[in-house]
């Protein structure tokens, strides 16, 4: 059983290790921030399960949504 669990956590950080790898891979395979942004979302579902999530950047007083993954038909909040 101990096994198992150790193994078990290895196999999780290996996961990790390997998708921020990859997104350090991407960060130097692309200059265009919106796609970038949406290859680490996707990246970031592999290691952390999500229902939603999105990046907004601070434009002067403004928050502009760079990138999202919502669920179908919904909108997420700022």
């Amino acid at each position: 059983l101990a096994q198992q669990l150790l193994e078990s956590r290895v196999a999780a950080r290996t996961e990790e290790l390997t998708t921020l790898l990859e997104v350090a891979r991407l960060l130097t395979a692309t200059l265009e921030l919106g796609p970038l942004l949406d290859l680490i979302l996707d990246q970031l579902g592999r290691v952390v399960p999500f229902t939603g999530a999105a990046i907004w950047l601070i434009d002067d007083q403004h928050l502009v949504l760079v990138a999202d993954r919502a669920p179908e038909g919904q909108a997420l909040p700022p």
